[in-house]
């Protein structure tokens, strides 16, 4: 469960439901956390991980540019079912950014797709360091 993401309170709560005597406490679950995190991560920031895990995957593409001081100006990345998806049904595409969300305060913008059929399904995502049309601009272009 720790690795799906969710807090250690509903964890608690889950073991609590399967085991009411459990002796496991909300702070062994954070601590085991932040253990699996720095394993995981292996020394590398969580920039590198993702980079690494994106290059070495067959099922997703994903472009990133660097400026000259190593920092990632754009970061676009895609299910290849995703691209398929989208390239067979081109008609209509919605894309909405949200503005410093994350822990990096970097917009990040999401692509939708319509189907055929009326379904909506996200079709890829990408951040990107400046709200400039320059910037969005050389991401499509690249990606």
């Amino acid at each position: 469960m720790t690795r799906v993401g969710p807090a250690p309170k509903k964890i608690m709560t889950t073991l609590r439901e399967q085991d009411p005597d459990t002796l496991v406490a909300e702070n062994d679950i954070r601590s085991n956390k932040g253990v699996l995190r720095a394993r995981d991560l292996a020394g590398r920031t969580p920039v590198e991980a993702l980079l690494e895990e994106l290059s070495s995957s067959s099922e997703c593409r994903f472009d990133v540019k660097k400026n000259t001081e190593n920092r990632i100006q754009y970061l676009f990345f895609a299910h290849t079912k995703q691209v398929k998806l989208l390239l067979a049904n081109p008609d209509i595409i919605l894309m909405d950014c949200n503005y410093r969300t994350n822990k990096y305060r970097l917009p990040l913008l999401h692509i939708l797709g319509c189907t055929n059929l009326g379904n909506s399904s996200l079709q890829a995502s990408a951040s990107y360091a400046m709200r400039h049309t320059k910037t969005t601009t050389e991401l499509f272009q690249h990606s």
